[in-house]
This record gives structure tokens, sequence and C-alpha cells, in this order.
């Protein structure tokens, strides 16, 4: 006798002990491939056993601290859909922020510059926002700008250069006037990257202080005879004062909508 097929009820509720609510409409949606609004107003239709099988691994995984949108293949940022790998962050909420305040600054003709794109999420959806910017996107990880080309590809953005490279490109020329920088790089001490194992690593970890790469892209900077017209940079909340102290310039910090310090800019 065949077994009957579980519902989509049954199955949110026995994720609910390991998973939040959300997290299980979102990776359940994504199994039976639906909407999640659909999801909810279904509850007693019936799931096929290979996508049961397939939300019951997820379930497993995300118990162990796998990122959803390491298990989907993406995650929303800026109101679209990024294509996520393990190469790469998530995106992240609070980073929305450093696409509004970088839009505010970006004029007509001006040329991006993101060190440290990983997905692309950031730098994409300024361009994105803003049809015919020149971009030029850089990471030190090959796995991740190979994600953030898959990204240009998929939102089908033409203006943008990708350049494997730690911090600033040694050969990147640009007429400071009209380049607005902006980077959102690893700002975590070692003890914070630990509690994220299924991020990367290289992503994360900042130095004992989380500054380290905020330092070295100022020193590139300044070695280059490079200081854009703006410079953005997104850290973590209590950073603010120390990059202030930084940068040697007039710099303003922005809160995110949790109302704590994000995003510097000079």
């Amino acid at each position: 006798m065949k077994k009957p097929a579980v519902t989509i009820e049954a199955l949110l509720r026995s994720a609910l002990p390991d998973l939040a609510p959300l997290d299980a409409e979102l990776l359940l949606a994504r199994a039976v491939k639906r909407e999640r609004t659909w999801l909810l107003a279904h509850p007693d239709a019936p799931v096929p056993e290979a996508a049961a099988c397939r939300f019951e691994r997820w379930v497993s995984r995300r118990a162990d601290g796998t990122p959803v949108a390491h298990l989907v293949g993406e995650k929303e940022f800026f109101g679209r859909m990024f294509t996520v790998t393990p190469a790469v962050l998530c995106p992240r909420p609070d980073s929305e922020l450093l696409v509004e305040r970088t839009l505010a600054w970006l004029h007509p003709g001006d040329t991006l510059v993101e060190i440290g794109t990983g997905s692309g999420c950031i730098g994409l959806s300024v361009c994105l926002e803003r049809p015919g910017t020149p971009a030029i996107l850089t990471d030190v990880s090959p796995a991740a700008l190979a994600v953030a080309k898959r990204n240009a590809r998929r939102h089908a953005v033409p203006d943008v250069r990708f350049v494997e490279a730690d911090g600033w490109p040694t050969d990147l020329r640009t007429d400071p006037v009209r380049t607005v920088v902006v980077a959102n790089l690893p700002y975590l001490t070692p003890e914070e990257a630990d509690r994220l194992p299924h991020e990367p690593r290289i992503a994360l970890d900042g130095g004992s202080d989380g500054l380290d790469a905020i330092r070295r892209l100022l020193r590139d900077l300044e070695r280059a005879a490079c200081i854009p017209r703006r410079l953005l940079l997104e850290h973590a909340p209590p950073q603010a004062a120390p990059i202030r102290r930084l940068t040697g310039r007039p710099a303003k910090t922005y809160r995110d909508l949790a109302g704590r310090d994000r995003v510097t800019e000079f």
C-alpha cells in the first residue's frame, strides 16, 4: 500500500523544534518550487516524496548552521535575488544602507569601484539602480568573482569590469574626482569569525581589532595617490569612531535600521 503524502503543515511543524518558522517556510517553498505565500495559503497540500526528502535534508543542514542562502543558492538583497555559494558571504539587510549611501553620492559620469565585492550584490545593486554607471568590482577570491560574474549576467549588468586583487589593484587608474569607492571588507575579529564557520573566513576575519583590511585599503589609496571623491565603508558598530580617526578627514557615520552605526563615509 502506497504511503500517504505528508502535508505542508505537517512538514513545517516537524521542523519547528530545530528551525525558526521563517527558515522552515523558505526551505519548504524552495523544495516544492512554490512561493512562500502559496505555501501558507495551502497548509493541507500534499508534498511529493522527493521534495519532502529534500526539505528534510535541508532542515538537518540548517540545524547544523548552514545558512539558508547556501542551501537554496540565492538570497534577496535590495529587492532582487542574487546567486550565493559557500564562496561568498550571504547578503545581509544591514548592507543595504551601503547601497543607499552610495547612491546618494553617485553622479552621472562617475565610476564606481567596489573593493571586496563577494557576490557582487552591493556594487551590482548600485549599477541596477543607476543604469549606465561604469563599475569596477574587485575581490581577492577567484571563486567569489565567479559568483559576482554570474550575478552580473543574471541581472544583465553590462558596464562592469571584474578584477582579481587583494585590496586596491596596483594598476588601477581612475579620475579621483569622478570616482566613488565602496567597500564591505572583513571587519570581524578572529573570535567573532569563529562563530560563523559556514561562511568564508577570508571575507570575515579582519585581524585582532577587525580593522586590518580597512587600514590596508586606506594605505593603498594613499600610495596610489587616489583619494576618491567619496569613500564609503561598512563596519561593525563599535568601529565607527576608530575608522573616523583612521581616515584623518572629516567623516560621517550612518546607522542601519536597527539603530547601529554601520556605514562611515568621507
